[in-house]
This record gives structure tokens, C-alpha cells and sequence, in this order.
């Protein structure tokens, strides 16, 4: 689940606010966000690191017994790295969303909780918008 699904799961119409409370349940799903973003992020570093420790460990064996095909196929190994880096990156922004709306969230009233969501999903300047983004220098 994404910031913006739980965002979206406690969108209410203006006229409903006298019904329920949205603030306690919110928050729990925020900070269940934020557990999985952070047991992502420790996955993503542990994989990062292994093949890091690897590819030294490995490199440093080849360049004692001069051997070269190792090196090659840690090297080939290593091609996934950016794709893991640019996962970790979009976890890492995930989290500072929902530590942000956890902090807003836990000092605001109903009203404003949903105004805040209310603006939040419509916005394009916290990539939660559901619209293209517009190109720059327009």
C-alpha cells in the first residue's frame, strides 16, 4: 500500500465529517506505512551490502591468484545494483511522506485532516496528483 492509497482509504465528502473519526485509524495505517517502508529500505541496504562484500571479497581473491572470470561475472552481477539504488530512493521518499502526514496528522482535528488529504491527492508538487506533470518552462 502506497502513502496515497491510505490517503485516498480516509477521503471524506465535507458534509460526512459529523459521522466518524478518521484521525486514530489514519495514523495506525501511516505508521504501519512507515514500518513496511523501513523493513524495505533495511532488505534493499542488506542486498546492496551483500553483493557489495562480495565483489570486494571476490576481486581482492582474483587479483592474488590473477585470475580474471570471477571478476567478470561479479561485475555482471553488479548490473542490478542501480535498479535496487532507485528502489531504495523511492522508498526513502515514501517514508519522509508518511513520517511528514504522521506528523501533521497527529496535530490536527478532523477538518483540517481531511482538507490536508483533500489537497494532498489533488496535488502534483507531492507526487500524489493524479495529473501528468507539466513539462518545465511552461
Amino acid at each position: 500500500m502506497t502513502t496515497e492509497m491510505v490517503l485516498k482509504k480516509y477521503a471524506i465528502p465535507r458534509g460526512a465529517l459529523d459521522r466518524e473519526s478518521v484521525k486514530d485509524a489514519l495514523l495506525a495505517d501511516l505508521r504501519e506505512q512507515k514500518r513496511w517502508n523501513n523493513r524495505l529500505y533495511i532488505v534493499f541496504f542488506s542486498a546492496i551490502c551483500v553483493v557489495y562484500l562480495i565483489a570486494v571479497s571476490g576481486a581482492v581473491t582474483d587479483l592474488i591468484k590473477n585470475q580474471t572470470a570471477r571478476v567478470t561475472i561479479l561485475a555482471a552481477a553488479g548490473i542490478g545494483i542501480p535498479f535496487v539504488l532507485n528502489y531504495m530512493r523511492k522508498v526513502v521518499s515514501e517514508w519522509s511522506k508518511t513520517n511528514l502526514l504522521i506528523t501533521l496528522v497527529g496535530h490536527s482535528d478532523e477538518a483540517s485532516i481531511q482538507m490536508l488529504i483533500e489537497k494532498l491527492i489533488a496535488s502534483e508538487a507531492v507526487g500524489l496528483g493524479t495529473s501528468p506533470p507539466v513539462a518545465a518552462g511552461r
